[in-house]
């Protein structure tokens, strides 16, 4: 089985299940609760993990914009000793992102801060 397949199951087995919860009266009831809880755990715990996930990437890649933003207006403002580099780097960070600012940030804005 695979894994659509198998939460698609999870979920109707839960939602199928729910109402026996609250009403748990004998053995058997009880841990057709405690499989439903587990069910249910189990599936609430998937979706949560997927959303920080989400999240993550979400904040990477707003990270990632405003350092390519942040590149782009530092190669603009700074003066190169060849108005060539300055066309060269324009080039290098718009178009290759935010992998071309980390390049551009390591490559010449921190060896000038550094001095």
């Amino acid at each position: 089985m695979d894994n659509r397949r198998l939460v698609k199951l999870f979920t109707i087995v839960s939602v199928f299940f729910i109402p026996f919860v609250g009403s748990a009266g004998d053995a058997g009831d009880v841990a057709a609760g405690g499989v439903v809880a587990l069910v249910m755990g189990a599936v609430f715990g998937f979706w949560f993990l997927w959303m920080l996930f989400i999240g993550l990437m979400m904040l990477i890649n707003l990270l990632g914009i405003a350092l390519w933003i942040w590149m782009i207006i530092d190669v603009a403002k700074r003066d190169f000793e060849k108005e060539n580099d300055k066309m060269l780097w324009i080039l290098v960070v718009v178009l290759a992102g935010w992998i071309g600012a980390l390049i551009y940030y390591f490559t010449i804005k921190r060896k000038e801060d550094k001095e």
